[in-house]
């Protein structure tokens, strides 16, 4: 019986750890696609306001530029929290 007892605790055990893991990596994609949606969004934004009829409701390409890069950063940075790969150079 105590044979029973420890296989079924092992599996209840292995069960519990699996299910974290499958938690885990739901928040994981979770966060990741939050953050991805927030870049685009971002992006969107900025391509709106280059493309607006008037030329001087434009945004300015240097203000642009920074704000491209500042997107780019931060979306490495969490990428790069999460032990992924990820490089973009606007250069």
């Amino acid at each position: 019986m105590l044979a029973e007892e420890e296989i079924y605790e092992n599996e209840i055990t292995e069960h519990g750890i699996e299910e974290r893991a499958i938690i885990h990596n739901n928040d994981f994609q979770a966060n990741r696609t939050s953050n991805i949606e927030e870049c685009l969004v971002s992006v969107m934004e900025i391509g709106l306001s280059c493309s607006d009829k008037s030329p001087g409701k434009r945004m300015a390409m240097n203000i642009v530029v920074n704000k491209l890069q500042t997107i780019r950063d931060s979306f490495s940075r969490s990428i790069n929290r999460k032990g992924e790969k990820f490089a973009v150079d606007f250069q």
